[in-house]
């Protein structure tokens, strides 16, 4: 699981069925963001049929967030595969610096007396 390509995820702004399938590819992606999970996987854990994952994926793709390749099952010629790449490069190098702490709001004087407080 590419936990970079899941904060880069939750940054995109897309519709709710395209958001909760980019939100489940990062499961199956490396951390280039490469991943080749089953349309039916997806539907599965996205509460949804095939259909809407390929619309969603469509979305994804019109708005230059995912890739598709073909990748060939040489154990089942009938079966194609499809091989994807959340297109993350750019993004994550912003979500990555995230982790520094200076993006994050400071707590306030009165929260942080109440806590010493207590």
């Amino acid at each position: 699981m590419s936990v970079l390509a899941l904060a880069w995820a939750w940054q995109q702004s897309l519709p709710a069925t395209a958001k909760l399938i980019l939100l489940a590819l990062p499961t199956y992606a490396d951390e280039e963001g490469y991943c080749q999970p089953e349309l039916a996987v997806l539907a599965s854990m996205c509460r949804c049929n095939e259909s809407t994952v390929v619309h969603g994926m469509n979305q994804l793709i019109d708005q230059d967030l995912l890739e598709v390749r073909l990748a060939y099952n040489l154990r089942d010629e009938d079966h194609v595969l499809y091989s994807y790449r959340l297109k993350l490069a750019e993004d994550a190098i912003s979500v990555a610096n995230m982790g520094s702490g200076d993006n994050l709001p400071s707590i306030p004087e009165t929260a942080a007396k109440t806590e010493e407080e207590a």
